[in-house]
């Protein structure tokens, strides 16, 4: 059934790949993706993060929370986002659609001034990747080049582009970066642009119909590929990332329309799973509602992280202690919600939810609780792929005293986010103060924009000054 359809449905594909339609598009980002990680290649260090920033330009999470804690209100909204997405690949590993609001310059495509390609570059920088997992994250730093390229050339003022992402098929990887396998989801990736504004659109689908099915994102990505002109269709774990496939505005108006030819191909599913089909456009609705839930769960990760910035010193710390807040919130929210799927926390916290949910019916609050606690304990919910290390537990998780905090970084250079002057501090420390216009972390943000703004009218009034006293002694 699934081969007939396929060949039936093959007909009707107007993709194409950039390989085929804007070759010289393609060579240039292989050739710049060559350029810029090469210095990775050949060995270029990580150092601990300062607090430095051009505005606010954080190309980490670290570097966005301590800009934060001077209250930049970008680097604010780019941990929110962070977060968000986090709960949301945590929580819904299948039937969730996401989307952000890119901006385009001469910095290349970004996010809240964070530049797209430097969260992957940051990814082979900070993270601990086996081969298949460093071939999957440099295909994903070229694509992001691919779509500046791409934005340059207003290719997309007539195309939208679509890339698909695949869970391993290697066993050590799908163990050791914590896929969840009961789904084996496909991460779909659509760029438009729409009235001006670059959009990004991501589906979660699943690349199996039960968790005990075989998996048939493989045929269904062969044969989109095979109707855009590829000719292997043998993919591979990395081979779908390999392909940006290109589709006529005239012929789609969204993500909705990939999902539906997906499951179309896969023999009827809803966004991959064996689930009664719905329309997809209304089905949207469902995802923004979920993030309206989300709300919450964000707001107390981002407090936490910003409570506990000093205490980090290098990005995976950040990424560790995200990990771990963000799962702890959402068991708390689960008891609540009903169309999570428990088993992403694990067969043994999902028993602990359930639980939960049982005492909390009852009106037994302090049961659900102390459930709620044995489920984080066991929970092994995760969102971004990554193998953690364990490098950075708080006191009161790990039971060991010693915190990043204690390992000081020392005294570095660093620029002050409001007067923007060059000053030398700890930035890991508890609490960061500029030496030259006297704004501090403890100070609210309209506090320290107004200790600049003084600074910086004192400054000018003193260069009159000594331009008076320059012309005075030239006189004489």
């Amino acid at each position: 059934m699934l081969a007939a359809s396929i060949e039936k449905e093959t007909k009707t594909l107007d993709f194409q790949t950039v390989a085929v339609a804007f070759p010289e598009l393609l060579a240039s980002a292989n050739q710049e993706t060559v350029r810029e990680l090469g210095g990775l290649a050949l060995g270029e260090t990580c150092e601990i993060i300062p607090v430095e920033t051009k505005s606010a330009d954080s190309s980490t999470m670290l570097s966005a929370l301590h800009q934060a804690r001077f209250g930049d209100k970008a680097a604010i909204e780019t941990i929110k986002v962070n977060v968000q997405t986090d709960v949301a690949e945590r929580l819904y590993k299948a039937g969730h659609v996401t989307e952000v609001v890119l901006s385009y310059g001469e910095q290349g495509i970004s996010q809240n001034n964070r530049k797209l390609r430097d969260i992957h570059k940051n990814t082979l920088r900070h993270m601990e990747l086996n081969d298949v997992m460093k071939q999957r994250t440099e295909l994903e730093f070229r694509n992001a080049v691919l779509f500046e390229e791409l934005e340059a050339a207003a290719v997309l003022d007539e195309y939208d582009a679509v890339v698909f992402s695949m869970t391993p098929h290697d066993q050590e990887t799908r163990t050791d970066y914590r896929f969840f396998t009961s789904t084996d989801s496909v991460s779909i990736q659509y760029l438009k642009k729409t009235n001006q504004k670059l959009v990004l659109e991501t589906a979660m689908v699943a690349g199996k119909k039960h968790a005990n099915t075989l998996r048939h994102d493989s045929a269904v990505i062969g044969t989109i590929l095979a109707g855009a002109g590829v000719d292997d269709t043998a993919i591979s774990d990395n081979e779908s990332l390999n392909h940006v496939l290109l589709v006529p505005k005239t012929q789609f108006n969204g993500i909705d329309e990939v999902v539906e030819l997906y499951d179309d191909l896969a023999g009827g599913t809803f966004y991959g799973q064996l689930k009664e089909r719905q329309d997809y456009k209304e089905y949207r609705k469902v995802s923004r509602q979920r993030e309206a839930f989300f709300d919450q769960i964000v707001e107390s990760v981002v407090e936490d992280l910003l409570a506990e910035a000093h205490n980090f010193q290098r990005p995976i710390d950040v990424i560790e202690r995200l990990d771990k807040l963000s799962d702890k919130y959402c068991v708390l929210a689960a008891i609540g919600q009903e169309d999570i799927d428990l088993a992403v926390f694990g067969v043994t916290a999902a028993a602990h939810i359930k639980e939960a949910r049982g005492f909390a019916a009852a009106g037994d609050m302090g049961g659900a609780e102390r459930s709620l606690a044995k489920a984080h304990e066991v929970s092994t919910s995760s969102s971004c792929p990554t193998k953690l290390v364990g490098a950075l537990q708080s006191s009161s998780e790990s039971g060991n005293s010693t915190t990043a905090a204690e390992v000081s970084s020392g005294k570095k250079k660093m620029t002050c986010p409001f007067c923007k002057e060059r000053i030398t501090g700890d930035p890991c420390g508890s609490e960061i103060n500029c030496t030259k216009c006297s704004a501090s972390t403890k100070h609210s943000s309209s506090e320290n924009r107004k200790r600049a703004r003084i600074y910086k009218q004192n400054k000018k009034n003193r260069h009159k000054q000594k331009g008076i006293l320059f012309s005075w002694n030239s006189q004489r």
